[in-house]
């Protein structure tokens, strides 16, 4: 059976595909960086030494054609 012969999985797939759509809209994602700038800033004048929201994800060293080492 075709996906396009299954509605009810489609109008699930169609709902997921909106949320996630919706989820990276740059007015989301800019605002994100604003508060990440923001905890950045105040790493400096304040003194303080981590961020105020964990990272929601860590980089590995690499060389600089992007390999880990």
């Amino acid at each position: 059976m075709s996906i396009a012969a299954d509605l009810q999985a489609t109008g699930q797939k169609r709902t997921a595909a909106r949320a996630t759509a919706e989820e990276l809209d740059w007015r989301h994602v800019t605002e994100g960086f604003f508060d990440l700038y923001d905890q950045l800033h105040a790493l400096v004048p304040q003194g303080a030494s981590q961020p105020v929201l964990a990272p929601k994800f860590y980089s590995t060293p690499g060389d600089r054609w992007g390999y880990e080492t």
